[in-house]
């Protein structure tokens, strides 16, 4: 049952304002901001890269013209991107760790964790890892799409036997979501969906080990939430829950799974914040917290909660009130 009563179960903390800090307005969209965890935000301008502290509020530019850059999750190292160029720069020691040239233009890339990078093509998506001279792994070929797609989202599950991509595109009525998901053990694609906020989430389930693929769907005219068990055959969990959307054409643009409370935080692109029971498929809580267009969403790791970022530059962490939830 949702607790839309009393104290909410969510606690709210600005973090960063980026105007505040000299950053363009302009700037603020999805092409030109990556945030890779909690630690940072990296915006791309015309002639620099910034790269702003979360917890100190410290920007420090660096002038260089790329496409894109993204910061190591958890060290000083600097992906950067320009066309098919692939460069890899650990900051602290100012040095040129690897570089690599994509067979065909970048789509979206991110680090998957520390030690890797996944890029995705228009054809195929790729592991790049830090260590030695290895060169970028082929996952699986994308299948063809007529429309134009924009990948917005790629993921592994912690086992690394399945993995989906994510994206978006024009549909007749709005918004379509494109979601794929890849069993890699068995080389198998499971068929496209028109679906959103696709995510992994791992629960320990009875004393067993579950990965849970999540996603947000319309049934009809409903949208719904979906979390499916996967690599289980015998009695694999499955539930669903409806999803109210305050707004008509709104859709999850990002869901993230918080381990510790079992739950599921997912962001509409409109704005609205939800809160889920992973397992039981219940929802918990929903709120307006944003104004503006909400695009990005990551794990918070001391909190257990998300950081967002939304089209007005605030960055704002939101994570479960443990003496209310």
């Amino acid at each position: 049952m949702a607790n839309n009563a009393g104290p909410p179960p969510i606690k709210f903390q600005q973090l960063l304002q980026l105007p505040q800090l000299g950053i363009s307005a302009d700037a603020i969209k999805f092409t030109n901001i990556t945030i890779e965890s909690d630690r940072c935000v990296v915006v791309r301008e015309a002639q620099k890269i910034s790269i702003i502290n979360t917890d100190t509020r410290n920007v420090t530019p660096l002038n260089v013209t790329v496409d894109s850059a993204i910061m190591n999750p958890s060290t000083n190292v600097l992906g950067l991107r320009s066309k098919n160029n692939l460069q890899i720069f650990n900051l602290d020691m100012r040095t040129r760790m690897k570089t690599t040239e994509a067979p065909d233009a970048v789509q979206y890339w991110r680090w998957l964790d520390s030690r890797t990078i996944a890029f995705v093509t228009a054809k195929a998506v790729y592991h790049w890892s830090m260590e030695g001279d290895a060169a970028p792994e082929k996952k699986f070929d994308i299948v063809p799409e007529e429309r134009q797609v924009q990948i917005i989202g790629y993921d592994a599950s912690q086992d690394g036997n399945w993995l989906f991509l994510q994206g978006i595109a024009k549909g007749a009525d709005g918004i379509e979501g494109v979601l794929q998901l890849y069993n890699v053990p068995l080389n198998r694609y499971q068929p496209k969906m028109n679906a959103h906020g696709g995510c992994f989430a791992h629960l320990n389930i009875n004393g067993r080990d579950a990965t849970l693929f999540c996603f947000s769907k319309k049934d009809g005219m409903q949208t719904k939430l979906f979390v499916v068990e996967v690599g289980n055959q015998e009695n694999p969990l499955r539930v669903q829950c409806d999803i109210q959307f305050q707004q008509q054409g709104d859709f999850i643009v990002a869901m993230v799974p918080a381990a510790k409370y079992g739950c599921l935080y997912a962001v509409s692109q409109q704005g609205t914040l939800f809160l889920y029971d992973i397992q039981h498929g219940i929802h918990i809580f929903s709120r307006k917290v944003s104004q503006t267009t909400m695009f990005i969403c990551v794990p918070h790791a001391e909190t257990g909660g998300v950081v967002t970022l939304d089209r007005s530059g605030r960055v704002a962490l939101f994570h479960v009130d443990r003496d209310n939830y």
